[in-house]
């Protein structure tokens, strides 16, 4: 029976052996598992906080481009009203001709067409386009006031790309008065 006995206590021992070593791989798979979750997390988080940032850099420059952009091309588009002296519109208002054209030579030679777009109802097409590279792409119309913004579209001649600048026409408009 003490054969049985020491047995018994040898397979007990190493049964408790066995089962402490297991625990230990089991606190070590999860302290891992924690330290390895926790390095993920740190990482997607800072590559979010990176990520973020650079959004908001390039929304930043993105902006101030487009800044810059108008107000170079603005500088590109000419607008002038000449009053027609003692000629009234039928709402009464003083009646102009309303010239458009570009400034620019070296990109009225780039160009085949442009187009002048009124976001107004009152303007029957709201598209006018004019092809006269040699008048610097003139479009006139008669009018009493102005549109806050045009929508200039520029047609590259050698391009399938159009540029659209929008431009001020009620900041930028030139009236040019009859001497009387």
């Amino acid at each position: 029976m003490e054969n049985k006995n020491q047995n018994f206590k040898k397979h007990s021992k190493t049964g408790t052996i066995i089962s402490a070593i297991g625990i230990i791989m089991v606190l070590i798979s999860v302290i891992v598992f924690i330290i390895v979750g926790q390095n993920k997390e740190n990482e997607i988080t800072n590559t979010k906080n990176e990520l973020i940032s650079k959004d908001s850099l390039t929304t930043k420059l993105n902006d101030t481009l487009q800044i810059v952009k108008q107000l170079i091309q603005t500088d590109k588009i000419q607008c002038v009203a000449y009053l027609r002296k003692g000629d009234k519109m039928p709402n009464g208002l003083a009646k102009y001709d309303i010239t458009f054209s570009l400034t620019d030579s070296l990109l009225v030679s780039k160009l085949k067409s442009v187009g002048y777009y009124f976001n107004s109802p009152l303007f029957k097409p709201q598209l006018k386009t004019s092809i006269d590279s040699l008048n610097s792409f003139k479009k006139s119309y008669v009018g009493y006031g102005c549109i806050d913004t045009v929508r200039v579209y520029l047609n590259y001649k050698n391009l399938t790309k159009t540029d659209t600048l929008f431009f001020p026409m009620c900041e930028k408009i030139r009236i040019e008065l009859p001497i009387q």
